[in-house]
């Protein structure tokens, strides 16, 4: 199976972070099998920043090889809060790390309950004497749910070396769902992204599998994966708008917009204007003063429909090799 490029990608972020505080990380990996090991050791440098990874697979070798409690187990199962921050500290200390990550979990297809069914996972990060701990409700298939654990695992280290990120996905909209895409969304994203034609007559290529995957990684020059939020809005279980947003760019306050498209079905009738208008009172609430995007020249549709929501040009005008990029913002 081909390397995922989004853990890629992260691994590599947390690996550069590690080297530059000059700290050591561990493993303890349940669910995941050893994939978050996998990863950290695929990136480079990765022999200055990375001492062991443990699958404690069986309650056992939690026992034997990480210090877990059997009272612990006994009590909160293998699948829980305490496991996970009792593993991550134990891996830590048992290998003179400084960072020990864990992750414990039901990835499926069987062996979910009533109580902690398939998709329930837990992840731990532990520095010293601070620790975060996250439940996770993962959908997919097995390795969906082992590849998404290991996301939200790097992305929990990160959190815990650099401080929490700038904003919380499902607070973009109260009445939708909404999450960062994964590379397991690619087909959901190119059916979305087929439905609008009349976009890519003024912005081609059309999205193909591979420039959505690299989409969900594309970042503008010193940026991390941090600053990016690709997020799919969903409707039930319909995927209804794409959204990619890149925080504090081009400068501090400013959140850019480099991709915004809804569901061909949902348009015309003020979904994506009312999407826009929570999305906006929610990078207020966290501090930004603006929105800023670009436009093709020459595409009166998307000029209409942008300066109905109170987005204004700059008079900045990037030319490209079709024609030019025009930059709107909207103040908040």
């Amino acid at each position: 199976m081909p390397m995922s490029q989004l853990l890629t990608a992260l691994a590599g972020e947390l690996t550069a972070r590690l080297k530059q505080s000059g700290l050591i990380a561990a493993t303890a990996e349940s669910c995941t099998g050893g994939m978050a090991a996998q990863y950290m050791t695929s990136a480079a440098g990765a022999s200055e920043v990375f001492e062991c990874g443990i699958v404690s697979y069986a309650n056992r070798i939690k026992v034997q090889e990480l210090g877990v409690s059997e009272d612990t187990l006994a009590r909160t199962g293998a699948v829980s809060r305490e496991t996970a921050l009792e593993m991550a500290e134990g891996v830590r200390a048992r290998s003179a790390s400084d960072l020990g990550l864990s992750t414990t979990g039901i990835a499926g297809p069987g062996g979910g309950t009533p109580e902690k069914p398939v998709g329930t996972v837990h992840i731990a990060a532990c520095l010293g004497e601070r620790s975060l701990h996250r439940q996770l409700a993962l959908e997919g298939s097995r390795q969906e749910i082992r590849e998404a654990t290991v996301e939200c695992l790097f992305r929990l280290a990160l959190e815990l070396l650099e401080g929490p990120e700038r904003l919380e996905p499902q607070a973009v909209s109260s009445r939708l769902r909404v999450r960062r895409l994964r590379e397991a969304d690619t087909e959901t994203v190119l059916a979305l992204c087929s439905g609008n034609g009349l976009f890519y007559q003024y912005h081609p290529p059309k999205a193909t599998r591979e420039s959505v995957l690299q989409d969900l990684i594309a970042l503008p020059p010193g940026k991390s994966l941090r600053d990016k939020y690709f997020l799919g809005c969903f409707d039930g279980e319909s995927l209804a708008a794409v959204l990619d947003l890149v925080t504090d760019y081009p400068e501090k306050g400013t959140a850019y917009m480099g991709f915004f498209m809804v569901d061909s079905g949902l348009q015309g009738k003020g979904f994506g204007s009312a999407l826009l208008e929570e999305l906006a009172e929610c990078l207020l609430a966290a501090g930004f003063e603006k929105i800023r995007l670009a436009i093709d020249e020459g595409n009166p549709q998307s000029e209409a429909f942008w300066s109905k929501n109170r987005f204004v040009k700059t008079g900045e005008r990037i030319p490209n090799e079709r024609a030019a990029y025009l930059l709107m913002e909207r103040d908040l």
